[in-house]
Order: structure tokens, then C-alpha cells, then sequence
């Protein structure tokens, strides 16, 4: 990974604990063992749409259902209408401000670090 990030705000639903608490009941409900490993991504958007722009990025790496490392982005899309009452409900419901987004990466100045870290052995 290239350089120290700030820590990024993780919802519930993508928080290491939760996934595995989840993971683990699924699990257990239909028999199944724990891989070896396995890598989960979650993306937060504008809205839902073909113009819906990525806002962040989230990967957790499990190995026998432990979390072993994580990696989150926030990024700037460009050429969203930040007053579009669509994109204002997205940021509302994926609990990010703008404020937050300005001045974050595009996402093709992720996009390498991205790869990176999907590609990498856990």
C-alpha cells in the first residue's frame, strides 16, 4: 500500500466484527466450514442508477474466519450533481457528508492500490 491513510468511518454493516458475526451464523445455520480464505468488498454510491458514482471502497480480508487485514477509500467522483435530491439521500443513507469527500482521491488515483490489495495473498 502506498502511505498512511487517515482512518475512514466504516458502517455497521461493513465493520470487521459485524461481517464475521454474520459470516459465522451463516455458517453454522447451513453446515458449512470456514474457508481457508476469503475477501469481502463493499462500494457506497450516489444512488442506484447508471449515473450513480462510487464514494468509497471497503475490503476485508478472513482467513478461518478471522479478519486479517482491512483497506478503505474515500473517493471525489467527478461529474456528480451534488444538489441532485438522489445523491443527497445516498450520502444520508450511507452516512457520509461531502465534507468528507472533498478533497479525496478520484478513483482512478485509487485504482492501482485498489488492485494491490485485492491481488495480495492473505
Amino acid at each position: 500500500m502506498s502511505g498512511k491513510r487517515a482512518p475512514v468511518k466504516v458502517p455497521r454493516f461493513l465493520s470487521s466484527d459485524f461481517l464475521v458475526e454474520v459470516l459465522r451464523e451463516v455458517g453454522v445455520q447451513r453446515g458449512m466450514a470456514w474457508y481457508d480464505h476469503f475477501t469481502a468488498l463493499d462500494t457506497e454510491t450516489t444512488g442506484l442508477d447508471s449515473r450513480a458514482r462510487i464514494i468509497e471502497i471497503g475490503i476485508v480480508h478472513f482467513y478461518k474466519g478471522e479478519v486479517v487485514r482491512e483497506w478503505s477509500a474515500l473517493i471525489h467522483p467527478n461529474g456528480v450533481d451534488w444538489e441532485d435530491p438522489q445523491v443527497k439521500k445516498a450520502l444520508e443513507v450511507n452516512k457520509i457528508t461531502f465534507e468528507e469527500i472533498q478533497g479525496k482521491p478520484l478513483f482512478e488515483e485509487v485504482r492501482l492500490e485498489l488492485m494491490q490489495e485485492l491481488s495480495e495473498e492473505v
